[in-house]
This record gives C-alpha cells, structure tokens and sequence, in this order.
C-alpha cells in the first residue's frame, strides 16, 4: 500500500458570531458553538482546499491507481465535546479567498472569507441556489453553500475517543477528479441537529495550514501499489519433490 499526502492551498474557520470577520491566517482552525439563547445560536465551520493538479496527473499517467482519500485534521485542543457526535464534511459550491486576519485582530480583517461572504464583498448565496446545492444558518445568514446528495457527503462519528479527523471523503474528491463539480475544497461541520440544538457541545481546535507544528492538515491519497511476478517458478514434478521427515 502506497500513501502520498497534500498540504492545503488554502484554509480558514467562518464564525457565525463575527459574521463578517476573516481568520485565515489563524494557526488552528475550530469547530465551537455559543448560545446566547434557545433562539439564538452561533456555530462556527471550517473551510480547507488542496489543489489536485499533481494527483490528477499521476492518475492520468498510471503512477497512481484506484487511490482512497482521506481527510486528515489533528487535534490541539477539545475542551467539553460529548461523547458521542458526529462531524460532516461536503464540496463547497462556490470560489473563496482564505484572507489575512485573524480572530485575535482588532478591528478585525474583513477581506476574504468570513461567515457572511466568500470573498470579498461576494456574499455566501442565501437564497435562489442551483439544484443540489444548500446552505443553512441559525442566527446571521451565510455560512458556506454546499453540494448535497448522494456522493457529496462524507462523515466521521465518534465514540468516547480523541476528535482528531481522518474521515473518507473518496466519493467527493471522485467527483472533483471526473469535474463532476468544481474543487471548491471542503467545508467541514457538526451534523444539522447538533448544530440546531441547544445543547453546550464544546470546542474543538485543530492545527491549520499557518500552524508552527508539523501536524498540518493534510489530504492522504492511498492505493495499492503491489505487483506480481508469475511464471517464474520450476514446476514441480516427481522427481523434485523431496519429503521432510517429521521426528
């Protein structure tokens, strides 16, 4: 089995509380909730990109065969997550710019992604989306837009155990590779409900692509790199055939 591994072009956390504030330059991306009220709540999703061009060239030429994707996020920090959840990752539909700011800025870095827009002033669409695509929020508009159905999902659940990602996310980079859609990257959140309650579900922080560590996000492509030599064995026959003497 052959592994080769991507670092992101580009990634960034879209915070629902600061609906217009750019993070792209943060060293951790995060996945958190806060709730003001049962009405409303803030939830953050993180946005992740690598560039295929070198994959797809190594498919087209032969070097790389059936390969497996995985998505990998390690975890610097979980802080009162439940038990039990389940974490969901879709194409993003639409271009975005990762920006410069940080959450830490103050006043805070408007230009590039944010909860709000995409890029820019170019907003998140919230309304009148082409068939397949979807976006959701609770508080302020906006979000990210992604593709839906089937094909276009991929999930990771979690039982009493470390939140670091490595989710199979084969049948959406599939599509990317086909140009079924456009690779967008990745938007990566909590499940609808989870996101919808008004349960405190905690914080996770992953390492982003700015980290100063080597656990960088990373797209693992895997496959089957074995081969076979046949027809270079003698063959047997009655007068090669020698029995061991069992004592």
């Amino acid at each position: 089995m052959a592994i080769s591994q991507l670092y992101p072009k580009q990634d960034a956390t879209i915070y629902e509380i600061e609906p217009t504030q750019n993070t792209g330059l943060d060293q951790v991306l995060e996945l958190t909730k806060t709730i003001e009220t049962a009405s409303i709540i803030h939830n953050t999703r993180m946005l992740v990109q690598f560039d295929l061009t070198a994959v797809s060239a190594s498919i087209t030429a032969g070097t790389i065969t059936s390969p497996k994707y995985y998505l990998v996020l390690s975890a610097t920090e979980g802080s009162e997550i439940p038990i039990n959840y389940t974490l969901n990752a879709y194409p993003i539909s639409g271009s975005w710019t990762m920006g410069n700011g940080k959450y830490a800025d103050y006043p805070i870095t408007t230009i590039g992604t944010s909860w709000n827009n995409r890029r820019d002033s170019i907003i998140w669409q919230t309304s009148s989306m082409a068939t397949g695509v979807t976006g959701s929020w609770y508080t302020n508009e906006g979000g990210g837009n992604w593709y839906t159905g089937s094909g276009y999902e991929a999930s990771q659940s979690y039982d009493y155990e470390v939140p670091d990602i490595r989710m199979d996310v084969t049948s959406i980079v599939n599509k990317w590779m086909s140009q079924s859609i456009v690779n967008n990257g990745f938007i990566i959140k909590r499940s609808g409900d989870d996101e919808a309650s008004a349960d405190e579900l905690g914080s996770i922080k992953f390492f982003s692509t700015d980290t100063h560590t080597i656990y960088i996000p990373k797209l693992q492509i895997a496959w089957d790199d074995s081969s076979f030599s046949t027809g270079s064995l003698t063959s047997l026959t009655a007068d090669n055939i020698v029995l061991g003497t069992k004592y």
